[in-house]
């Protein structure tokens, strides 16, 4: 899941260490969820929703991370189709 942040990340230009990021996020006291996620990116500056879209309109919403309920849940970071 970090890698997949710090991929998503680096994509939009913002300028974080990777150390630094897995830090904040593996030592959330609600980490795996994606609570930890959303306070992650609160705490560093990053604006985001969380959204329930239909596969056919995922193009208005690129770049993004997907969690997709596959091996206990997984992220996914989609730039273009």
């Amino acid at each position: 899941m970090e890698k997949t942040i710090t991929k998503y990340l680096r994509h939009l230009k913002i300028p974080i260490s990777n150390a630094y990021l897995e830090k904040l996020i593996l030592s959330h006291q609600d980490y795996p969820f994606l609570i930890s996620i959303a306070d992650t990116f609160e705490k560093i500056g990053i604006e985001y929703d969380f959204l329930k879209i239909n596969k056919e309109n995922i193009s208005q919403y690129l770049p993004c991370l997907i969690h997709v309920e596959r091996n206990e849940g997984d992220l996914i970071f989609i730039s273009n189709l």
